[in-house]
């Protein structure tokens, strides 16, 4: 198996050898960031818990989650900070990289 960067990358050079070979390549991808939105922070906590996590990993979990808060910015202006109450932060770089070129190879395979 491979780690979710090494997995992407795989797929982009897969990507990049079929462009070579003047193939074109479809991608199916599913995005699972809006399924954390809906995470209750003391369910988690819980269940941490129960799978035996010592104390200090719980604090570092519980800091984590806690007290966060999100702006989000369109069109130049940003929201007001508003305060985040479920759900948890994840972000990869390379992930929206990989989307934005995927999107454009796929449109110049047209």
């Amino acid at each position: 198996g491979f780690g979710t960067c090494s997995a992407i990358l795989n797929m982009v050079d897969d990507v990049c050898r079929a462009r070579n070979n003047k193939m074109c390549s479809v991608i199916a991808a599913l995005d699972y960031r809006q399924a954390f939105d809906s995470v209750n922070h003391d369910v988690l906590l819980a269940k941490l818990k129960f799978y035996k996590f010592d104390d200090l990993s719980l604090e570092w979990f519980s800091s984590y989650l806690r007290g966060r808060s999100q702006v989000t910015k369109v069109d130049g202006q940003f929201s007001e900070w508003l305060p985040k109450a479920v759900g948890f932060y994840l972000f990869c770089m390379l992930q929206v990289w990989t989307a934005s070129w995927v999107s454009v190879h796929c449109m110049q395979c047209r």
